[in-house]
């Protein structure tokens, strides 16, 4: 009896586990699925509900304290926008043209908006890597989303006349990686 009730158990905890896994996974696919949606909705009201739902999602997305780091198949890139990178893994372009495009901005001392702890400030020798190298370059490293205070959600921002999903980071360390 006492087997049987410890397999069910386990077998209980494995499928929640796999179903609450499976559902954090989806939830930025959901979120950016939504935003293209209200990209291309007529009705006012409706855009205001699809990006409010979208937000509440990129809210456990992209929520403060959590660290991005790359991998083998995901490095981060230098982007044309100043102080801001892009998470480009295996070359992968959205499959949607109405996905917003997600950079990750970092502030410093000298460039960053009111609202940022100062505390969350990228230090300036690793800002120096970023700037001084050409735009595209590739980078190993780990970044740490940080909290804003004026966001449309706890750490990011959308521009939707630019279709611009706005990451605020610090961050942490940062290598060319050699191509």
């Amino acid at each position: 009896m006492k087997i049987k009730i410890c397999i069910m158990a386990a077998a209980l905890v494995f499928v929640f586990g796999a179903v609450f896994s499976s559902y954090a996974e989806d939830s930025r696919q959901e979120a950016m699925d939504l935003l293209a949606e209200a990209r291309v909705e007529r009705c006012r009201i409706c855009v205001e509900k699809l990006r409010a739902k979208a937000f509440k999602m990129l809210d456990y997305v992209y929520y403060p304290g959590l660290e991005i780091a790359s991998t083998e198949s995901c490095v981060f890139e230098k982007s044309e926008l100043e102080n801001q990178l892009v998470l480009n893994c295996n070359g992968e372009t959205p499959s949607n043209p109405d996905y917003p495009r997600v950079t990750f901005l970092f502030h410093t001392r000298e460039t960053h908006l009111v609202g940022i702890d100062p505390q969350d400030y990228t230090s300036d020798g690793m800002a120096e890597t970023i700037r001084n190298a050409p735009e595209g370059a590739r980078f190993a490293g780990r970044i740490l989303i940080v909290a804003y205070l004026y966001g449309d959600g706890d750490g990011f921002n959308l521009y939707p006349s630019s279709n611009h999903l706005q990451v605020h980071c610090k961050i942490e360390n940062a290598e060319v990686v050699q191509e």
